[in-house]
């Protein structure tokens, strides 16, 4: 079947026989396919002289409504040449006509807002594009037009792709192509374009997935015989030829792109820029700079005669110059052209000194710009380095770098889906690295020391599960900002039915299924999407709350702390090889710019190994330990909050030693961290800090639930939980304490769904974790199968529960560990409870024992009861366990048995 364009559609709708049409319409109607085939090979100036024949014919017959479909087709073939300016002013003209007309053209207004959205979208301008394509879906849907409908999703996965939102992208182009299947043949060019979309998603983190749809699309696409659209996919294969630094095939298959579009276009189309660009690219990654520099220079020369002094794509192809400049040690060079990039993506900004920056108010593209502003700031800090030693170089990079964070913080809350978020992390961790070395850096020559200690461990900070710290600043807010409890209700609803809807389709299904589950996850992320913006409108209190939450401050936090506990966050410097050390305790701040040692990683890898194969852990801890803490540690300490980083959050800092020790010596003495302090962790200080206190005893609120299900069919039994349950309970029942012991089939999820949770000062699990550290959504808490539930609590329902507790013991296997993304740490269980509302967590790093974990819980909850602070109460079950603890020899258990359960929170 070949392509019917919508304008065809739309005379067969409503004409349903074209004979109909009369002689001088069907003349203008074969104008029309006429015009298609044309712009089927890229003729649009040929294509546009036959539509406005067409549209003067129907015109005249007083077809308006023909009429108008032939102007939206001549508006977008404009675009398609890059003539932005002109293809408004005939949407402008049309609109006009639109508002003349008495009877309402609801399909065809579609049509101009369609072409209206990609003229902004081509412009840079997303914002303008995304709210004229959500009109134009407005309208496609009330006249159930599927064929619009179809066009909008494309559209609106465009922009999403644009400003980044990947994963909202992938869910419109997903919309898209289904569509396009049901109107049309699975070889479809229609279809084609929905293949190539979501492969250039793809091509971002899954190449192979991408090329894969690269070949469906271009398959299609050859059969067809459309060489522009052959050209389109060519230059996409290209792209993950050059990622893969495959650079000889990436240049042929540019070398094809050029030839095409050279011939369809000409030599001066934005089009042709583009392949000048991706050439130059290949040609900086080889280091043959001056031939990157003469393809780059010959791309912006095509876009100024195009787009004038301001287009978004004028600015990326002077980032691309500035940095073959800094390359080449030119950084005065380079930092003038970041500039040009600045001025060229912010509409309002004309500064061409390069110690000015804009106002991140208004821009084009926020990832070009972002782009702009760090390679900037690396340059000016380049330039103190390699040239100058002027402190003002330095004093500019970090002013450049704060903005940075500023557009950063910026572009999160207009990102809605938590994936996006998360991999914005990546730009983030770049950003926040730079600042913390400029600032250390800045420390060393200036007498305002303390200061520039302090920036650094504000972008360390900003570092540290921005994205879960926003989730729970969001849940808080709307507990406080008058949000009546029906709407609360309703939120809960959505949120539990997408945890549902994505938990199953990361488990897979069959293909009819997974189509209708995508379809019914999809609706529902938009109507989430929409709720959430009801009630950023409606409840200015909410908004607030929302998005006022500020990065704590070393003040603030010695402000918190008490004289017995101490601070330390910790950041690696990927860039450098470094490791950044900040203590803090009531009274000292101290900020350390230490040498990483070589295979840090490695040393983390082995000492977890030791660990959980019961080996000695020799030098390794040691290793580790004087690696991590590199300064005495004050004995009026009692208590250290920990905030690791990267790998170093998958082990337990508790079991590195502190001294060495001879092959003779027993385990019960052996050094051990723990011996000398308690420690407890936390994702970041500005999380730490926010928490709300626990809440205290009161006769309202119930004291413990304790739920063990005891037997399982697909894993091994766990007998011992059944006792550590029942003793905990005892303990409780001594001080007169409220409980509730769920045993066995009575363990079920119901139980822990119940509105009664929050009423609990402690929850306590003792059953099996499984933990899926590629697919988050699938780590789950197994309890008891129920008449109502499958007996496995995943992370996603774990984030819709209403926990008040103060703590949340999760006594089962890896329930500490997860996914650990850069920027964000360990994305797992402990971290779905934590923000479900629990104050702290105590979960496990590795699969543990039956019988030690057991006997550590029933002391741990004795200690607790006897008036120790969590930290402390935990410490001193793991030191009872290591000075009476015996293996079934009857020897000193070695760390396996007490060293994975750790604390998290406060």
């Amino acid at each position: 079947m070949r392509k019917l364009s919508i304008l065809l559609l739309l005379l067969i709708a409503v004409f349903g026989n074209v004979e109909r049409l009369g002689a001088q319409n069907a003349s203008a109607l074969l104008l029309v396919k006429q015009a298609q085939q044309l712009a089927n090979k890229a003729k649009y100036n040929q294509a546009i002289i036959y539509l406005k024949k067409a549209g003067i014919n129907f015109n005249k017959t007083k077809h308006w409504k023909l009429y108008i479909d032939c102007q939206n087709k001549i508006g977008e073939y404009l675009v398609r040449q890059g003539q932005l300016d002109e293809a408004l002013k005939v949407c402008n003209n049309t609109q006009i006509y639109l508002k003349n007309q008495s009877a309402q053209a609801l399909t065809q207004q579609g049509g101009v807002l369609n072409v209206i959205g990609e003229i902004y979208m081509n412009k840079g301008q997303n914002d303008q594009a995304l709210e004229s394509f959500q009109k134009a879906l407005n309208i496609y849907t009330r006249q159930q037009f599927d064929t619009g409908k179809a066009q909008c999703y494309n559209n609106l996965g465009l922009v999403y792709w644009n400003t980044g939102n990947r994963a909202l992208a992938l869910e419109y182009h997903q919309k898209a192509l289904a569509l396009r299947k049901s109107l049309y043949s699975a070889q479809h060019s229609e279809v084609a374009a929905s293949y190539n979309n979501i492969g250039l998603i793809y091509s971002q983190n899954k190449p192979k997935e991408a090329y894969q749809y690269y070949e469906k699309a271009l398959d299609i696409y050859k059969k067809e015989k459309q060489p522009i659209k052959v050209a389109n996919i060519y230059n996409n294969m290209a792209i993950i030829k050059q990622r893969e630094r495959n650079f000889l095939e990436a240049l042929d298959f540019f070398d094809e792109v050029l030839a095409i579009r050279k011939k369809v276009y000409n030599d001066q189309h934005p089009n042709v820029a583009f392949v000048y660009t991706n050439i130059g690219q290949v040609y900086a990654d080889q280091e043959n700079l001056p031939k990157a520099l003469e393809y780059q220079q010959k791309a912006l020369g095509i876009y100024k005669k195009n787009f004038g002094e301001k287009h978004p794509e004028l600015a990326s192809v002077y980032n691309l110059i500035g940095a073959i400049h800094a390359k080449q040690n030119n950084y005065r060079t380079a930092l003038n052209t970041y500039q040009k990039a600045l001025k060229a993506n912010v509409p309002d900004f004309n500064n061409a000194n390069v110690l000015t920056n804009p106002e991140i108010s208004r821009y084009y593209n926020a990832d070009i710009l972002i782009n702009s502003l760090l390679l900037k700031a690396q340059t000016f800090e380049a330039l103190h380095f390699g040239k100058s030693l002027r402190f003002r170089d330095l004093k500019m990079a970090l002013q450049t770098l704060e903005l940075c964070d500023d557009l950063l913080e910026k572009i999160r809350r207009l990102r809605t889906n938590q994936s996006d978020k998360i991999a914005l992390g990546k730009i983030g961790n770049e950003i926040y690295e730079d600042g913390i070395r400029i600032s250390m850096a800045m420390s060393e020559v200036s007498l305002r020391k303390k200061h520039y200690f302090q920036k650094a461990f504000y972008f360390a900070e900003k570092s540290k599960s921005a994205v879960l710290l926003d989730a729970i600043t969001d849940t808080d807010a709307k507990q406080f900002a008058g949000i009546p409890p029906k709407l609360l209700a309703q939120e809960k609803q959505l949120k539990a039915d997408i945890s549902y809807y994505e938990q199953q389709l990361a488990a897979g299904l069959e293909a009819t299924k997974e189509k209708i589950f995508r379809e019914k996850l999809f609706a529902l992320n938009r109507q989430y999407d929409v709720f959430t913006k009801q009630l950023e409108t409606n409840y200015p209190d909410y908004y607030n709350l929302k998005f006022n939450t500020l990065t704590v401050s070393v003040p603030q936090i010695q402000l918190a702390l008490d004289n017995e506990s101490a601070m330390i966050l910790y950041f690696i410097g990927q860039k450098t090889q470094r490791l950044y050390y900040f203590y803090i305790s009531k009274r000292k701040f101290k900020a350390l710019d230490l040498p990483l040692i070589d295979r840090f990683d490695k040393y983390i890898i082995s000492m977890r190994n030791r660990l959980y194969f019961k080996r000695r852990i020799d030098k390794t801890g040691l290793k580790l330990y004087n690696q991590l803490f590199p300064q005495k540690i004050s004995r009026k300490i009692k208590k250290l909050i920990l905030i690791p980083d990267g790998f170093m959050s998958t082990l337990p800092f508790e079991a590195l030693m502190t001294s060495k020790v001879n092959p003779e010596t027993s385990l019960r003495d052996y050094p051990y961290l723990i011996k000398k302090v308690g420690i407890s962790y936390s994702y970041s200080a500005t999380l730490f800090l926010q928490s709300k206190d626990p809440i205290s005893t009161s006769t309202t609120s119930k004291d413990i639930l304790l739920m063990a299900p005891v037997n399982f069919k697909k894993q091994s039994n766990l007998p011992a939980t059944e006792r550590e349950v029942n003793q905990i309970q005892a303990l409780f029942a001594k001080k007169n304490g409220k409980t509730q012991l769920y045993l066995k089939t009575e363990a079920q999820e119901q139980q822990i769904k119940s509105p009664e949770l929050k009423n609990y000062r402690y929850v306590h699990l003792a059953t099996h974790g499984v933990v899926n550290e590629q697919y988050p959504e699938l780590s789950r808490v197994l309890l008891s199968k129920g008449n109502k539930d499958d007996g496995a609590l995943y992370f996603g329902e774990i984030f819709n529960l209403e926990l008040s507790a103060n703590l949340v013991t999760l006594s089962a296997c890896e329930t500490g560990l997860g996914k650990l993304s850069k920027g964000e740490g360990i994305i797992g269980l402990s971290r779905a409870l934590l923000y479900a509302g629990a104050k702290s967590v105590l979960v496990s790093l590795w699969s543990v024992a039956d019988e030690s974990t057991s006997q550590l819980m029933i002391n741990f909850y004795d200690y607790l009861l006897a008036g120790k602070t969590k930290h402390e109460a935990l410490r001193q079950a793991k030191l009872q366990l290591i000075s009476e603890g015996k293996d079934y020899q009857g020897n000193p258990i070695p760390p396996f048995y007490w060293a994975p359960f750790v604390l998290i929170g406060k």
